[in-house]
């Protein structure tokens, strides 16, 4: 599987032939915090399929209008986070929220709403829902002013309600693994 490519059949092809293990969301430690908070940086996130990868990265593009989706070898830190020597990078796993005790879930459903400025070939989308087996959902509105908002079950009823007019939705897009 080519990876670092932008396109529909990539992206089927990553859903249909692997089991997704983690979400993650790559983010910093601040050195000198004595807590040690864990700061997220949510304007990509990974699946990851298998440990450690390959990953379906989905990125907040066009000013947060749109999610770009493509399939990528690797997690990519922002450079200028990884030469401040005041900061420690690394990544937050979210799958025992997202996914409960489940491991290795092969992937159901995709479902995308997209808009004018959409382009489901090139994978930009503007709203992605996943389910993955064991009835486990996980939705990604690139809206939302810190990045990307990740949303459990039933999150399109709200965000259509949420994003009316000029930034709603005008076609839907729907994949399962039964086609």
């Amino acid at each position: 599987m080519k990876t670092d490519r932008t396109n529909l059949d990539e992206i089927l092809l990553l859903l249909r032939t692997k089991r997704f293990s983690d979400l993650l969301i790559p983010g910093f430690f601040m050195k000198a915090d004595p807590a040690r908070r864990f700061n997220l940086l949510p304007d990509n996130v990974y699946l990851e399929a298998g440990t450690g990868g390959p990953y379906l990265q989905l990125t907040a593009v066009d000013q947060g209008d749109q999610l770009a989706m493509r399939v990528v070898g690797g997690i990519a830190h922002d450079q200028v986070l990884l030469d401040d020597e005041e900061a420690e990078a690394g990544v937050a796993s979210l799958s025992e929220i997202y996914f409960g005790e489940a491991d290795h879930l092969p992937c159901s459903s995709l479902r995308c709403l997209l808009d004018d400025r959409s382009s489901i070939n090139s994978g930009i989308v503007k709203f992605a829902e996943f389910t993955f087996a064991g009835d486990q959902h996980v939705s990604f509105d690139p809206l939302w002013t810190f990045g990307i908002r990740i949303g459990s079950p039933n999150s399109e009823p709200g965000f259509r309600m949420n994003h009316p007019g000029s930034f709603g939705y005008k076609e839907e897009y729907f994949w399962s693994a039964n086609d």
